[in-house]
């Protein structure tokens, strides 16, 4: 015998989804968050177009340095200016289309914010292998276009490489007519290569390529030297006037790439800080027997600081990419696949909050339900309140009969469908009986509003208690204490 019982009490399925498809999202959310990432958007074009510029500015640098090359350098470099244009605006084609396929996903954002969510009716493990579906196509389509432009520019390395061949021919003659003696000719090619080299040195080759224009600087300082010791190796330094025309097809495709992935990056974390200032403020339409009842639901409330945390996440993402310079393209793949993730779980957020706003209401529909049933047994309402008055704790109720006996009953959130009820009983004329006829008939009324309750225990080390637990008394304490 005890005065303290327990029982857990379970919202039926057929129940919980009644009262999921009960409450819906309203319009707007959607042109929410296309506000917002066009607020951002401003933003982001400004940083890209300051790229853009710095491209511009070698490209111009790069022309001016081929205009004092002589006429059959100049047809090469021109040659080759054409085809990297070429690949640089198929690069800037990749990203338009990319972006496109982003700001298609969030068309989808509020329908699905507005949708009953039956996907979330199913298992967590299969809504975890449908989130990671929806990155990886994402990921996968990126990888599938950058992996054709690297086949891109090894095509072209490989078709400079035998125009170039092709074309050590014509300049050695060029060479040849000009300069009558060996040393002269291999001065000429000599300039030649550190030409080419000077071109290379326009690219951030420190960042895309470590040490490799140093060892192109080595070799040609190797060749000064073997010159001026009377060695002029022509064919050598016809190999080493090749090798920064290579250099420069590897510097262009690398940081294509990385210009790619950065791009992405920074639309993808842009889109996951949208999704979330759009989120911060839902409203929840609940329809109830009185008519509709609209809740702006703080969702980063509702869901404990979750939304905080994420925003705090793509604010270190953010961070990183003000400062990419020291980013690698795994790194770049990294931040998109968290804030690709993140955004996910954003929007999984505005669910978790209803969910959770249902359930703060089934607890005080359940201490309803608990009064009707002992109002039948003359017990009537004295006091009720959240735990630290906050409606995601724990929900109170005390009632009195002409006794002066008391009870009170303690409605503890476990998860979205169930309750911990601890009920405490403090009676002046004990009896068991009495008090299991009480919790028949108050578990007969739960049962009737879709609530499944196991059979009351005692709770464990109040079996010889007659009364329950005297602090749960005091409600004005209740009202400001946190259970969590």
């Amino acid at each position: 015998m005890s005065g303290q019982k327990v029982t857990y009490a379970r919202i039926t399925t057929r129940e919980f989804d009644r009262l999921k498809r009960s409450a819906r999202i309203t319009e707007g959310l959607e042109n929410r968050v296309r506000s917002e990432l066009n607020r951002q958007r401003a933003h982001l074009e400004r940083e890209f177009q300051t790229r853009i510029n710095q491209l511009n500015q070698r490209h111009q640098q790069q022309q001016q340095m081929i205009n004092n090359l002589n006429s059959t350098m100049q047809d090469i470099e021109r040659d080759f200016q054409r085809k990297f244009h070429q690949q640089a605006q198929q690069h800037r084609r990749d990203i338009e289309n990319l972006n496109s396929m982003i700001d298609r996903e969030v068309e989808h954002i509020n329908q699905r914010l507005d949708s009953q969510r039956e996907e979330y009716q199913t298992m967590i493990q299969e809504q975890g292998e449908i989130l990671n579906n929806r990155i990886d196509r994402e990921v996968d389509f990126i990888n599938q276009r950058l992996d054709a432009q690297r086949a891109e520019y090894q095509a072209l390395i490989q078709e400079q490489g035998i125009i170039l061949n092709n074309k050590i021919e014509a300049i050695q003659k060029s060479i040849e007519a000009k300069e009558q003696n060996q040393k002269n000719q291999a001065i000429e090619w000599l300039k030649n290569a550190q030409d080419a080299l000077k071109l290379v040195d326009t690219y951030n080759h420190k960042k895309f390529a470590p040490n490799e224009y140093d060892e192109l600087m080595q070799r040609l300082k190797l060749v000064e030297t073997n010159i001026a010791n009377g060695n002029y190796e022509i064919s050598n330094l016809q190999n080493i006037w090749m090798d920064p025309y290579k250099l420069r097809a590897k510097l262009e495709q690398l940081e294509n790439e990385w210009n790619l992935y950065f791009e992405l990056a920074t639309t993808s974390n842009a889109k996951l800080l949208a999704t979330c200032e759009a989120t911060k403020i839902v409203d929840i339409v609940f329809d109830t027997e009185e008519g509709d009842t609209t809740l702006k639901a703080d969702i980063n409330y509702w869901t404990n600081g979750k939304l905080e945390s994420f925003i705090n996440e793509a604010k270190k993402i953010e961070n990183k990419l003000n400062n990419s310079e020291e980013l690698e393209v795994k790194d770049l793949k990294e931040l998109i696949q968290t804030s690709t993730t993140l955004k996910e779980q954003v929007i999984s957020l505005v669910e978790e909050a209803k969910e959770r706003i249902i359930s703060s209401q089934k607890r005080v529909e359940i201490a309803q339900t608990i009064l009707e049933s002992l109002e039948e047994r003359g017990f009537e309402y004295i006091d009720d309140c959240y735990e630290g008055d906050d409606q995601r704790e724990a929900f109170r109720l005390k009632l009195a009969n002409s006794l002066d006996e008391e009870v009170v009953t303690i409605i503890t959130p476990q998860d979205s469908v169930t309750n911990k009820i601890d009920i405490h009983f403090f009676d002046k004329s004990v009896s068991e009986t009495e008090r299991r006829a009480r919790l028949k008939n108050m578990l007969e009324h739960l049962r009737e509003d879709g609530v499944e309750c196991d059979i009351p225990q005692c709770v464990e080390g109040t079996e010889n208690q007659a009364r329950g637990d005297e602090r749960v008394r005091d409600f004005q304490k209740a009202k400001i204490q946190r259970t969590r």
